[in-house]
């Protein structure tokens, strides 16, 4: 992959913001080697979270 040099000083200089769409974790795994929640099961959590819910 070509990478232009312009780009490359900018991320070295920390000057980039990486934009990603939904989708982007897509079959990703955490560390405990599980599927990341997407959209309701992430919404769940994080009301159980908020109100104690267990």
């Amino acid at each position: 992959m070509n990478i232009p040099e312009v780009l490359k000083q900018s991320i070295e200089l920390g000057e980039v913001v990486l934009c990603l769409g939904a989708g982007a974790s897509f079959g990703a795994l955490n560390s405990k080697n599980q599927s990341v929640p997407f959209s309701n099961e992430l919404r769940d959590m994080f009301y159980c979270s908020m109100f104690s819910i267990f």
